[in-house]
């Protein structure tokens, strides 16, 4: 069997190692010629995709997660940058009606109709509309998980003008309702690994929350590569691990 010799790189940290992968994969479109789809890159947990991921994106290089979901696509990540932006913009009624009952507080459907309507008739935001809970018409469970998200945005928005990025990402998994007190150390695995990021030096780099949800949006707005047959990928993963070498 051919071909070149295995290098070993070592990467000072994640986001070292995800720029020199996507180097690369640059490198060896240009000078092998060859397509996107004829290269692979494999990692052990599904943790290590979001670093290489954002390093795709930044470099434009068409990608797809395989036997998995984009880290930016996994619910608990996309509420919680929906708190985000949520707290930078007041307005963003898509990224409120998202939150306002994850996790649930008893603001359903009808709860939500009513804010929506009191909102429009008073010019306010739907998220502003939770202030005035009960002018709106809602009563009981309702009524008190609408006034406790409320509460919880003015103390959230009141944090990000004194504290530092990484340190509001983590009051918003605090606050939210993902880690509870009976369970303070056992959010969801994606949270865990947003909240481990969010203190990693590299967070360092956003000066306020509006640079991080400026910066998410870049992220999450670039897509991935267009999605190719299933069998075509599980037949082309084979071969790329080597299940398919012929035997002596």
């Amino acid at each position: 069997m051919q071909g070149e010799k295995i290098r070993l790189y070592r990467a000072g940290d994640e986001y070292d190692e995800g720029r020199w992968v996507a180097t690369e994969l640059r490198r060896l479109a240009t000078e092998s010629k060859l397509s996107w789809n004829q290269m692979a890159v494999f990692y052990r947990t599904n943790a290590q995709s979001r670093v290489l991921e954002e390093e795709m994106l930044r470099a434009s290089i068409p990608y797809r997660v395989i036997s998995g979901m984009r880290f930016y696509d996994r619910k608990e990540i996309k509420n919680a940058l929906a708190f985000a932006r949520l707290i930078v913009n007041p307005r963003d009624e898509a990224s409120a009606r998202r939150v306002i009952n994850e996790p649930k507080r008893g603001i359903g459907e009808a709860a939500q109709a009513k804010l929506g309507i009191y909102a429009a008739q008073h010019g306010l935001s739907f998220a502003e509309a939770t202030h005035y809970a009960k002018e709106a018409g809602l009563s009981g469970k309702a009524l008190n998980g609408a006034q406790k998200f409320s509460f919880m945005l003015d103390e959230l928005r009141a944090l990000a003008n004194d504290l530092a990025p990484r340190e509001v990402i983590d009051a918003i998994v605090r606050e939210s309702g993902w880690v509870t007190p009976c369970a303070p150390r056992t959010p969801t695995r994606p949270i865990r690994v947003w909240r481990t990021s969010a203190n990693s030096p590299r967070a360092s780099q956003y000066d306020t929350l509006m640079d991080f949800v400026e910066r998410m949006a870049l992220v999450c707005g670039l897509r991935p590569a267009r999605r190719r047959r299933r069998r075509d990928l599980d037949d082309d993963l084979a071969r790329r691990q080597g299940l398919e070498f012929p035997r002596s």
